[in-house]
């Protein structure tokens, strides 16, 4: 079974004026350090009007951040609501995603199951079966066909030649959102992956991958190839005490289930029931049934039965391992999910312990491979330093080590000010990359006042680090960094 990310950006209220801003830098960084843990996917979801719940509403754009700091995880849109998007602009950056990726984008695809989301587009719910189906058909002939044009009951098109093309060929995967077994069904009849993103009992899955089984057996693929694949995801916490781990993540699944809750109620206002046409028949019996969930449910029926993936390692390992036996080929836990804050998700990511080969347990610890860490993802250095990411710079080659503290500096949410600086946010480090010889490190850290560097915080004293980070040998000991009127000046000597 492979391991993936799944994001909806979530932010729970009360805010701060950086809430929304953190929360897209700390998702990205949390992503690279997986990269680096061995998780293979990250996928991103498209909601849009979700207050607190998703903030994701352009997921091309976070992708295509992501994409620029990563090198081998896939990228996968989960999903695309296409009602909401035009099929041509979908094949466009999509395959321009593929371009800048080198290859690693899947494609999810849905339409969203309620008209809470749908209906300030002008859409009404009716259509966007058909409209989801005809965009579904004619995307993969865009990307492969020279000149491609298309005449359907939603979409008109004349001869155009679509492009970029995407890299991987014939296309990316092509995959569907699944929830009712209808649609489980529907992936398997036109050779999707099916998403199964709803949050229950493995064991309420079993009958729904069955169904997707048998009919991805006699496939007639809307692509040009079969995808068989099953994902699933959970909200997700582990910890090496298993009462600590049941308690965070039960808080952050309970969270996600009050939120939903308060959604739903919302979702079918002012819709008569008598006009919601059957496919959406599901959805609207789903709403009524989390309306009425009780509130003060406990949450431990949730946990033993798997439906939270919450727990000591070997508590995770067998939840993963019931989806295992399910059939599921991906398990797509969300870490980032309600009031977990970022340095623990971090933690998480960091020590992800995830089933090796014949059930065999494998802890993942540290880059692997020795390859070298992105700036972006500075957090495993850090964490292998025991500092907090937040308060960690990386300074890298000749940059310029006074941008990395301001990045610092905003990520913290602080004032550009010493008073801050040396509040409670402190304290602060810099790593320094000197390469094996420790080449202009002193150059580096010497920033006068004048040109804007250290010295412009004041007499803040930074804890400093130069490693060559490939080996993370230290290769010079400064003990301190301290600006003044004039200039910084570096304490310790190259060692």
């Amino acid at each position: 079974m492979k391991f993936g990310m799944l994001y909806e950006l979530q932010i729970p209220k009360p805010w701060h004026p950086k809430s929304e801003y953190n929360v897209f830098w700390e998702a990205l960084e949390q992503i690279v350090l997986a990269e680096e843990m061995g998780f293979e996917y990250a996928w991103l979801v498209e909601h849009h009007f979700l207050t607190e719940f998703a903030h994701s509403c352009a997921p091309e754009v976070f992708l295509g951040a992501l994409s620029q700091r990563t090198s081998r995880m896939r990228l996968g849109h989960g999903v695309v609501l296409l009602p909401v998007n035009h099929p041509v602009r979908v094949a466009e950056y999509v395959a321009t995603l593929d371009v800048l990726s080198n290859g690693r984008v899947e494609l999810g695809t849905g339409r969203s199951g309620t008209p809470y989301q749908l209906s300030p587009f002008g859409l009404d719910i009716n259509d966007t079966r058909g409209m989801w189906d005809e965009a579904l058909s004619i995307i993969p002939r865009m990307w492969t066909e020279e000149v491609f044009s298309h005449d359907g009951k939603y979409y008109h098109i004349p001869p155009r030649e679509v492009i970029p093309k995407p890299v991987q060929v014939p296309h990316p995967p092509l995959w569907v959102a699944c929830t009712q077994t209808e649609t489980f069904r529907l992936a398997g009849e036109r050779g999707l992956g099916a998403l199964c993103f709803t949050i229950g009992n493995p064991g309420e899955l079993e009958n729904r991958v069955k169904v997707y089984r048998e009919a991805v057996s006699n496939a007639t693929p809307v692509g040009k190839f079969v995808n068989n694949q099953a994902a699933a995801f959970t909200i997700a916490y582990c910890d090496e005490n298993n009462a600590k781990g049941r308690e965070i993540g039960a808080e952050a699944g309970m969270w996600y289930f009050a939120n939903s809750r308060m959604r739903h109620s919302n979702d079918w206002e002012g819709v008569d029931p008598n006009s919601v046409p059957e496919d959406y028949q599901y959805h609207l019996r789903r709403t009524q049934v989390e309306t009425n969930r009780r509130p003060d449910a406990s949450p431990d029926e949730l946990l033993d039965n798997g439906s939270f993936c919450a727990g000591d390692p070997d508590a995770c390992i067998r939840t993963i391992e019931r989806y295992e036996a399910l059939g599921i080929d991906q398990l797509l836990p969300i870490f980032q999910a309600g009031r977990i804050p970022h340095e623990k998700a971090l933690r998480e990511v960091h020590h992800s312990v995830l089933p090796g080969e014949g059930a065999q347990s494998a802890r993942v610890g540290g880059p692997s491979g020795g390859r070298r860490p992105s700036i972006a993802g500075r957090s495993g250095l850090a964490l292998r330093l025991g500092l907090a990411p937040q308060h960690l710079v990386v300074a890298r080659g000749d940059r310029h080590l006074v941008g990395e503290l301001n990045l610092l500096v905003g990520a913290a949410g602080l004032e550009d000010s010493e008073a801050d600086l040396q509040g409670a946010h402190a304290p602060l480090a810099v790593v320094v990359d000197g390469g094996a010889e420790g080449d202009g490190v002193v150059d580096l850290l010497k920033l006068g006042g004048a040109h804007g560097g250290l010295a412009g915080y004041g007499d803040l004293a930074l804890a400093v680090a130069v490693v060559d980070v490939e080996t993370e040998v230290g290769v010079a000991d400064v003990s301190a960094v301290t600006g003044g009127d004039d200039e910084a000046q570096v304490a310790g000597e190259p060692g």
